[in-house]
Parts: structure tokens; sequence; C-alpha cells
């Protein structure tokens, strides 16, 4: 039988055995001294800002459209390190001896606490108990990359607003943390907390009166500025979010080097327990919308007049945060 030409040229005569077997001996050693490639490490990003300045809805949009898990706020570094009065109050000598001592000697009821506090991402694994709060701190993180890497996830966000206080011991304790920090206008957030707490009374979240989130708010843009421009920091206003959402959080995921193939719808209760929060509810579809200008309503010219005098002037501050992290950037703006 005749076998047309073109068999031969598309369909070759088989090798011989010593050919195939030194063949297949290739292709094994090929396959075998292959470099493996990494996996791409998980982000582990906290937010922080004082309360009141919007960190909820941009924990919303950073979650679902970075892949990250999120969760509603653990407190944990209060929970393992306290001192935050005295931290708000500028004792930091005070707050850094307090501190000190909770790392070598965890407290008591820290593992109770962090318990609560990861219920949601637990799983029903149970947290390993510690003596430190060193190890209740990296447990704290080896939980999160756990549930992070069980989700798919490209990382996780953990947001809790007043950790900007222990943002030095978060970095001696996790080295390749990513901090983004939420900045709003001083008069709005001091307006925001004396209005939650006529509203919300019955949680008893926001007390202290106008006086204390003064001082809180100006401790919290202290520490903005002070990382501002610096390597695993990036500083968004919340004036920015509402006046082009889209650049803002293109921003951030450039930052946080997050750029998942679709984005990730993230659950409500994912991100904050409106049973005991609230007043969190109109965050929580990452749609960001201009709060409702509360300063003149609530306060009097003469009180408004002394909040002023006692804010750090945010028009300056604003400029030169903005100047300090785009000139280390390498952009212009």
């Amino acid at each position: 039988m005749h076998t047309p030409s073109w068999c031969h040229s598309h369909f070759p005569s088989a090798p011989a055995p010593a050919a195939q077997s030194f063949a297949l001996s290739t292709a094994i050693t090929r396959v075998l001294t292959r470099p493996i490639a990494e996996p791409k490490p998980l982000r582990r990003i906290f937010m922080v800002g004082c309360p009141r300045s919007g960190t909820t809805v941009v924990q919303a949009m950073l979650a679902e459209r970075g892949g990250l898990m999120t969760l509603p706020e653990t407190h944990a570094f209060k929970h393992l390190l306290g001192a935050l009065e005295e931290w708000i109050a500028a004792d930091s000598a005070r707050a850094l001896r307090r501190w000190n001592s909770r790392l070598i000697y965890a407290r008591a009821n820290t593992h109770r606490r962090l318990s609560d506090a990861l219920a949601g991402v637990l799983n029903g694994r149970r947290l390993s108990r510690h003596f430190s709060g060193r190890g209740y701190a990296a447990e704290f993180v080896r939980v999160l990359d756990r549930a992070a890497a069980d989700e798919g996830c490209t990382g996780w966000l953990e947001k809790t607003p007043e950790h900007f206080a222990y943002i030095e011991m978060i970095q001696a304790l996790c080295p390749d943390a990513l901090f983004v920090h939420v900045l709003r206008a001083g008069e709005d957030v001091v307006a925001s907390a004396v209005d939650a707490e006529l509203r919300f009374a019955d949680q008893q979240a926001f007390g202290g009166g106008a006086a204390f989130w003064v001082r809180h708010w100006n401790r919290a843009a202290e520490t903005h500025l002070r990382y501002a421009g610096q390597p695993r920091h990036w500083v968004v206003c919340h004036e920015d979010i509402v006046r082009d959402s889209q650049r803002s959080v293109a921003e951030l995921l450039e930052f946080a080097e997050v750029s998942p193939p679709q984005p990730r719808a993230t659950q409500p209760g994912r991100i904050a327990d409106l049973r005991h929060e609230p007043w969190k509810r109109s965050a929580l579809n990452g749609t960001v919308v201009a709060p409702e200008r509360k300063f003149e309503a609530l306060f009097g010219p003469q009180a408004q007049r002394w909040i002023a005098s006692r804010l750090h002037d945010y028009a300056a501050l604003r400029a030169e945060i903005g100047r300090r992290q785009y000139r280390s950037a390498g952009l212009a703006r």
C-alpha cells in the first residue's frame, strides 16, 4: 500500500528505544531542575486613622477591589499593649514602658479578648495560648495569614483606627506590614464623634466630648504626618476619596501591590458588627458619599472658635503630607 508523502512530513517515524529513553530522561531532568515559582507573599495591611474619619468605607472599597480578606475591628494591639490614653495625652515615655512590659508578660485577659476579636476567622480553630504579648502578636498574624490563604485572598486588611498609636510596635512585630492612613478634616471628625456620642449613647462608643476628640485627632494627624512619605505607608485624605474614589482606590491598590483578576465581594459582617456598631451601616457597601457638614449645626460660634483654635491646621497638614509622599513616590501632583 502506498503511503502518501504528506504522512511522512507530518508524522515522522518513531525514534529508536535508546533515543526515546534519552529524550524522556532529558525531559524529566528539565522538570526536576526547573526553578519553583515562589508564591507571592500575602499582603498584611493595617488601616489606621482617628475614628469617624471614613476608615470603614475605605476598608470596604479596598477589601473588595484588592481581593483582601478583612474583618471587623479587632483592637488587637490595644488588647495586647494598652496605654492608649497615655499615648493620646502625649505621655509616650509612660506608654512605651507599659508596652515593653506587656510584650514580655501577657495580661490574664488577653487570650479571651483576642479569641473574641478573631472569632470570625478562626473557623472553629482555637487560638493558641502564649505567655508573652510578643507570642500573641505572632499568633495574631498567623491566624490572619491562615484565614486569608484558606479563602484564596491576596492578603488581609485589619482596620482598627486607633492602631495608629501602636504603629512603631506593629512594625517591630510584623516588619512587612503596610499601613494605610485615612485623614479627615479635624472639625468634621470632632463634630461627627460628638454627634455619634449623642445618637448612639446606648453603645457608649464615643464618650469624651469635644476636648477629648480635639486631642485625639491632633495625635492622629501628627502620626499621619510623621509617616507620610516613608516606605510601607500611604496617607489618603477623605475629601480626595469623596472627590475621586476611583483614583484614590487605584493609588491604594498600587501602593499595596495587589491586582486580583476580579473584584471579590466582601460580606458586610466581615467589615462591621452592626449589632454593636450601627453607625457603620451606610459605609458597608463601599459607596462614597459626601458627608453632611455637622460642625456649625452642633456647636455655637464660641465653641467653634475654641475647637478651631486648638486643632492643627488641616490645610497645611494635608499639603505637607501630599508633598512628602508624592515626592517619595516620584510622582507629580
